[in-house]
């Protein structure tokens, strides 16, 4: 199929997570006392229960799988090409997944203390306070974007779509690659007023 038609016919979608691991590597110092054969070695400690944070990790490789579900073949890693029929379909259940996710981050952040304090027991010399994040929440992410992309007739009159999935709600906006003009679209897609954006790089897509 050639890049037009296909650029027709599908988007690109972009899913980005993130999750505190729950993991720190040992100390050189603490890799020395199990021998001289210390520097062959390279070690990790929990900082917690792993079991604790099993789902929220599932719960990002669910939407990851989700959306590779109703992806095409795509060369660029991290970013999928979407059917235009089942961009609503995607984006509803990404709405959907999004929700698990803060409800599964929201109990995890519920026993974050209790589960430190176990933590400390197990650990002993080897619990240090300062391996554990004061704002938790701000180790967990979830948020998409879709890209909807024409072939350019040249570079210089490319354009590309970005709609925006983050806490602050969804956003659209069109950007001239060259021009460095910012057009914004309210969520129900009425344009608002057209903008100049010559202090700020303007998003670039290259397929």
């Amino acid at each position: 199929m050639e890049y037009d038609n296909v650029f027709k016919k599908a988007c690109l979608i972009q899913l980005t997570t993130s999750n505190w691991q729950g993991t720190r590597m040992l100390e050189q110092g603490v890799m020395e006392k199990l021998g001289k054969s210390s520097e062959w070695l390279r070690g990790k400690k929990y900082l917690i229960n792993p079991d604790l944070l099993g789902p929220i990790h599932t719960s990002t490789h669910q939407a990851r799988n989700l959306v590779q579900q109703y992806s095409l073949p795509f060369p660029i890693t991290s970013i999928y090409l979407i059917p235009k029929e089942s961009l609503s379909l995607v984006d509803e259940r990404l709405s959907q997944q999004k929700e698990k996710f803060h409800q599964k981050v929201e109990e995890f952040i519920g026993i974050y203390d209790q589960a430190r304090e176990e933590a400390k027991e197990f650990l002993g010399n080897l619990f240090n306070e300062t391996d554990y994040p004061i704002d938790i929440r701000s180790k967990f992410r979830f948020e998409w974007r879709f890209l909807a992309l024409e072939l350019p007739r040249n570079v210089r009159e490319g354009e590309a779509e970005v709609r925006d999935h983050d806490a602050g709600g969804k956003r659209a906006c069109c950007r001239s690659i060259e021009r460095g003009v910012c057009r914004d679209r309210e969520p129900s897609g009425r344009e608002t007023e057209w903008q100049r954006d010559s202090e700020q790089d303007p998003e670039r897509v290259h397929v």
